[in-house]
Order: structure tokens, then C-alpha cells, then sequence
């Protein structure tokens, strides 16, 4: 099977597996909540409130750009992208992870920032794993803080407690070595008669991902950009505190954080478009483990998603008519782009 069908096979198989986990969440919430209840919150939510929420979370965002600016490669003059050519990319890749399985909104963005700002793609990859990788590190940390703050079941401090010691390992480990072991056994692999063909295909692709992906040269700026991640997620947290005063639950700031990043957390798992269910069920259990009602905490995992997506809903297909193209075919693009990169050649 060509590249191109495999690549396809694989999507549709994460798609398919995505959409049966997002129903058995959305089946599980349906069986344990009073959903005429949860319907009545949602109904008398408070309008003020919410709206709060809305505006610190795009304090959030707004921190979001300045991260990826800050782990972009240098343009090849020298120069840095501008936030504000940055921002519209960003948000392009929000709306694609929203509509798109397997997370293929970042090697959009990827796609885009090489294209936009004349990168070569495994640098522009590279500066987006680092990101991502980041993200979940800061946020697993964060999450376990809260977890021990709340004193909430043991399960959830241990789980988050794993999480937050493989992130810190990782994140270490970026900021010293990086990658750079993989591409040292690739080296080594290269006069090799049958295995060095491949390799000696791959160091050139690979340098450039390993380059930007991590490394003591990019120690600097993971720093900043961990500094930033810890605003934007504190950002996440207190919109979740504001959307809880708006349907009536009374849930502290460390309470709101544990269950903003349990939900956020909960979205790298194969789901629906925009994590529907999955979102909600992973929101609703942490709620109503730090003593929520069903109902209450429903209503709470459901505004504050609708919250949480209504600037990527409005700012990202904004952001296409700026940059040019549909989402298929940018998506379309980015994948060949990606498949050609991987793509072993004969020397």
C-alpha cells in the first residue's frame, strides 16, 4: 500500500476509534446524571460570570502566542516572526485539532509557519513538539500541585503524580541533551551496509527536528516558554472558576485548576471532533470528587467547553481567510509534507 493510503488507512482507524470513545463517554455521563437537571443549570447560568471566564481565558490564548513565537527558529535573515504574524497560524492549528483526529492541527501549524516564514518543516516541527511537550509537562505538574492542594482521592494525586514525574523527566532531559542521542545512533548506523542506507537517508531530515526540538542551546527560551505556559494555564483555570460561579457551584481556585487540567489533559485521547464527551466525562469526575453534585458539575464541564472553544469557532476560520486555503487542503499539504519527510530515499 502506498504511503499516501497508509496515511489515510491510519487517520479514518483514529477517527473511527476517536468517535466509539467520545459515544461510551457521553453513553457513561448519560447513565450517572439527571440530565433534565443539568439542562435547568445551564439554564439559569449567570451571564456575568461567563463572560469573565471568556475574557481570561483569551488572556490564555493571547499567552499561547507569545510561547510559540518564543520557540520559533530564527527566520534566515535573522529575524523573528511577529506575534501577529504568529497569532493566525496558531489559532489555524487550534481549529484543525478541533475538527481533525490524531492532532494533525500541528503539523498544520507546522506546515504553515515553514511556509509563511520560510522555515524548513522538520525546524518548524521540531519548535511545535517542543511545544506540546511543554504544555502537557506544565500542566501535569500544575494538576498534581492542585491535586495535593484539594486533598482529593488518592487515585487522582497518584495518577496526576505519575504524569507530573515523567513530564519533569522529559522537560529535563529537552533542556540538556534534547534529541541528540537518536541522531548519534544514527550516525553510528550510517556506515552500516544495510541499515545505513536508511540512516544516512534520514540524518539530514532528522537534524533539523532534533536542532529545534530540544537541547542546552535552547535552554533560554524553554524557560520562557515554561514561564508563559504556567500564565496561560492559570489563565484555563480561572475561566473555569468564573464559568463554576456561573452555574452555582462553589469550587476553590486549586479546584478549578485540577479539574481544567484533568479535562485539557483528557483531549490527547482519540475522540470526536472538539473532544466532545471525552472532555466532559474527564471535567465531571474530577468535579464530583472534590464534591460537586452530578448535575452541577455537568453543567460546569459543558459551559466551560463551549467557553473554552467559542475563540478557536470564531478566530480560526477568521485566521484561514487572512492566511489563504481551506482547511482540507492545508490539511492535505501539511500530511504530504510530513510523509515526505519521513520518507526513506536511496542514496
Amino acid at each position: 500500500m502506498a504511503d499516501g493510503g497508509i496515511g489515510r488507512l491510519r487517520k479514518s482507524a483514529i477517527a473511527v476509534v476517536g468517535l466509539v470513545i467520545s459515544l461510551v463517554s457521553i453513553a457513561l455521563i448519560v447513565r450517572t446524571v439527571d440530565i433534565g437537571k443539568a439542562a435547568a443549570i445551564l439554564g439559569g447560568a449567570a451571564f456575568g460570570p461567563a463572560v469573565v471566564g471568556l475574557l481570561v481565558f483569551l488572556i490564555g490564548l493571547g499567552g499561547r502566542f507569545l510561547i510559540t513565537r518564543t520557540l520559533l527558529p530564527p527566520r534566515p535573515d535573522g529575524s523573528r516572526a511577529s506575534v501577529s504574524r504568529v497569532a493566525p497560524v496558531v489559532m489555524v492549528g487550534l481549529l484543525a485539532n478541533v475538527l481533525l483526529p490524531a492532532r494533525l492541527g500541528d503539523v498544520v501549524r507546522a506546515y504553515l509557519i515553514g511556509r509563511r516564514e520560510q522555515l524548513p518543516f522538520g525546524s518548524a516541527l521540531g519548535a511545535t513538539a517542543l511545544e506540546r511537550v511543554l504544555d502537557i509537562a506544565t500542566l501535569s505538574v500544575m494538576a498534581f500541585l492542585a491535586a495535593l492542594a484539594t486533598a482529593t482521592v488518592s487515585w487522582i494525586v497518584q495518577g496526576t503524580g505519575v504524569l507530573a514525574a515523567v513530564g519533569s523527566v522529559v522537560v529535563l532531559m529537552l533542556a540538556t541533551i534534547g534529541l541528540s542521542p537518536v541522531l548519534m545512533i544514527l550516525r553510528r548506523m550510517a556506515p552500516l551496509p544495510v541499515l545505513g542506507v536508511a540512516a544516512r537517508a534520514a540524518i539530514p531530515r532528522f537534524e533539523a527536528f532534533v536542532h529545534w526540538s530540544g537541547g542546552a542551546h535552547r535552554r533560554q527560551a524553554i524557560l520562557l516558554a515554561l514561564v508563559f505556559n504556567v500564565l496561560a494555564w492559570l489563565s484555563n483555570a480561572a475561566m473555569f472558576y468564573f464559568i463554576a460561579q456561573s452555574v452555582g457551584v462553589n469550587l476553590s481556585p486549586a479546584g478549578a485548576l485540577l479539574v481544567m487540567a484533568v479535562a485539557v489533559l483528557s483531549t490527547a485521547i482519540p475522540s470526536a471532533p472538539a473532544a466532545v464527551g471525552t472532555f466532559e466525562l474527564a471535567a465531571l469526575t474530577v468535579a464530583v470528587a472534590l464534591g460537586v453534585p452530578r448535575d452541577a458539575a455537568l453543567a460546569l464541564a459543558i459551559l466551560a467547553h463551549v467557553v473554552g472553544l467559542v475563540p478557536t469557532i470564531i478566530g480560526g476560520p477568521i485566521s484561514l481567510t487572512i492566511i489563504g486555503g481551506g482547511l482540507g487542503s492545508l490539511s492535505a499539504a501539511a500530511t504530504a509534507e510530513s510523509a515526505a519527510e519521513a520518507a526513506p530515499q536511496a542514496l
